[in-house]
């Protein structure tokens, strides 16, 4: 037993617990900000000595997998389950970090049970931690396991003939993932692994050396995972292969109902769940038209309860509406004014179960289906929603966000007085008197762009708010995935292409030399100048938060503003830099950077705690 796993684990609950805390309703200012303060140094707290474990009596263990001897590996395995599990994982990020040390002394080690048990643990903590970015990884550590296939007959461990089984399952899951981050046609890989799997859970001596195994849920899961492709024919699949692959999913689904009935696959999924499969496969292989497809939905999504928070729940309230979307996008060009009402209902249907998310509901699962709405072409509807979802998952990240519009349009303001010539081509104006005449309008655009600038952390939150220590550098990889979700604003108009260049230029220097993504170029974007002012107001309120973050100690205003303008022409525009030297703009933004902050989070916090029930809730 390792001595200092019970306080980890013990830790990493605590730490969970507060962060899913709901704030109580009788509130006022000073007590929320006191109960949120509260609430950060206690997470602190936390974090210093769970780093403290980690460093001093973790990692020792796993800096050398060659000095583990058999006990201590046990050990380690035992902890690695505890901190992942698929219905309670406490840290994926830990978790995978063991796995990845004993996967390498197995190999070190020697031996086929020992290699075939991590090498499936290793890649199921990978493909749970972020499918996209670790597909191409756990393809080759499933692929590594599948390989045994050949030589089943000769495997005398019977645990170690699981792990076989498993390897195989999964490893079509992580060939799907790898398509869905290339983002190409529907994956041949992927079916010839489904029908090798199925031929090998098919063979009657195979299934006669372990005839307790769950044969038949194997052949299940593969049907299910055929299924889960019915996400594909709603993107960029042809109309050909779309219906080959709805032929497919059809067809799966009938091999899962068995008797024909809906009831049968109530084992498998939810009856709700099912239907939706159902009309979208018939739809796509021409059996039903676009009405009876929608209206089908439609009515689904109606009859979900929405008092059910439960994963179903959430599926059928959040996914089901990201489908109808979905579905709606792709018939926008004719109908958009037709179900452009319905839309909006269905987004602050979907806003107002968010808000009222129970005290203690898991919000992972939560932000996994909030983040299904990334799928589809945002609208500028699209953008005040998936704002709003940030407070439900993490009040200082909506806080944060709020905050940088306030500043950024404080800058904008002064900037646009000093130098209008900065903001000419923007917002239909081609002088500096025609930027002077719009500056209303101007400075609308410029707040919008800097309020969505974080709006893609929302699949990533969890990896800030729920993680107990230090980030890992492969967790900060993840984390600068949010930029991405620029890439999939494919509408059309300026304020969509103002916040994808807000989104994805933040974190970018300003001479163009450094940050990320590096296929971005700042230096020639058209809103440069917005830009630059949004990396500037995120600079400072990140570096300056003393009330919602627990992972990073608060400096004051003055230090954070002058470490900035000692940055100007490198890091920041040396425009906005000169300006912060200026009293007046200085004081306002000292202002709203402090006050600011504590009006901001108590506005949020109000707009949390009231009633929703009534569904007049509107994004800020």
């Amino acid at each position: 037993m390792l001595n200092f796993e019970d306080r980890l684990i013990s830790n990493i609950k605590a730490f969970r617990r507060h962060e899913n805390e709901t704030l109580v309703t009788r509130f006022d200012k000073s007590e929320l900000i006191n109960s949120l303060r509260d609430r950060a140094v206690k997470n602190a707290g936390i974090m210093t000595e769970n780093n403290r474990i980690i460093k001093e009596q973790l990692m020792p263990l796993l800096i050398d997998p060659a000095g583990l001897d058999d006990g201590a590996a046990e050990d380690l395995f035992n902890l690695a389950l505890q901190l992942f599990s698929i219905t309670d994982s406490l840290d994926h990020g830990l978790a995978v970090t063991i796995h990845e040390r004993l996967l390498e002394w197995a190999e070190l080690k020697g031996g086929d049970d020992l290699l075939l048990r991590h090498l499936y643990h290793t890649g199921l903590v990978k493909m749970q931690i972020h499918q996209n970015l670790f597909a191409e990884e756990a393809v080759r550590l499933f692929g590594r396991g599948a390989s045994y296939v050949p030589h089943y007959r000769e495997i005398p461990n019977r645990e170690t003939r699981m792990y076989i089984n498993r390897c195989l399952g999964n490893l079509y899951v992580a060939i799907m993932s790898q398509r869905f981050n290339d983002r190409e046609g529907i994956e041949p890989r992927f079916f010839e692994a489904v029908d090798k799997a199925l031929t090998f859970w098919n063979d009657p001596k195979i299934r006669a050396m372990d005839p307790d195994f769950p044969w038949d849920s194997f052949i299940s899961h593969s049907h299910q995972n055929i299924c889960t492709w019915i996400d594909i024919l709603r993107n960029d699949v042809n109309k050909e292969q779309g219906a080959k692959l709805a032929s497919r999913i059809y067809h799966s689904l009938a091999a899962l109902t068995g008797d024909g009935s809906d009831k049968a696959l109530s084992r498998y999924w939810p009856e709700y769940r099912v239907r939706y499969m159902q009309l979208a496969a018939r739809y796509h292989i021409g059996q039903i038209n676009f009405k009876t497809l929608y209206n089908g939905l439609k009515e689904l999504y109606y009859t979900a309860d929405e008092n059910d928070y439960s994963e179903s729940g959430m599926y059928n309230i959040i996914h089901l509406s990201g489908v109808i979307l979905d579905y709606l996008g792709m018939q926008e060009q004719n109908s958009f004014r037709a179900y452009a009402k319905e839309k909006k209902a269905i987004l602050r249907r979907m806003m107002n179960y968010c808000k009222n998310f129970p005290n203690g509901g898991d919000k992972q699962i939560l932000n996994n289906y909030i983040s299904q709405f990334f799928i589809h072409g945002a609208t500028e509807l699209d953008l005040d929603y998936i704002l709003k979802f940030t407070s439900f998952s993490q009040l200082s990240t909506y806080v944060h966000s709020v905050q940088v519009g306030n500043l950024t349009e404080a800058i904008a303001s002064y900037m646009i007085d000093k130098k209008p010539e900065l903001f000419v081509g923007i917002k239909e104006t081609t002088d500096a008197a025609g930027v002077m005449k719009k500056k209303a309008g101007l400075l609308q655009l410029i707040r919008r762009a800097a309020l969505c600038h974080d709006i893609g952390k929302v699949p990533y939150m969890n990896t800030v708010s729920l993680c107990s220590r230090f980030i890992y550098d492969f967790e900060f990889l993840m984390i600068k995935e949010h930029i991405n979700v620029g890439n999939t604003f494919t509408n059309a108009g300026e304020l969509i292409e103002c916040v994808r260049a807000a989104i994805m230029g933040h974190h970018k220097w300003y001479n163009g030399r450094f940050g990320y993504p590096e296929f971005f170029d700042n230096t020639k974007s058209k809103y440069r100048i917005i830009v630059d002012m949004v990396s500037v107001a995120d600079s400072i309120d990140a570096a300056t938060d003393g009330i919602g973050r627990s992972y990073s100690t608060a400096k004051n205003f003055d230090e954070v503003a002058d470490e900035i303008c000692a940055q100007g022409g490198m890091r920041y525009s040396p425009m906005i830099t000169t300006a912060l030297e200026d009293r007046r703009l200085r004081d306002r933004l000292r202002s709203i950077n402090t006050e600011g902050r504590a009006d901001v989070y108590y506005s949020a916090y109000l707009d949390l705690v009231s009633q929703a029930a009534d569904g007049k809730a509107e994004p800020a």
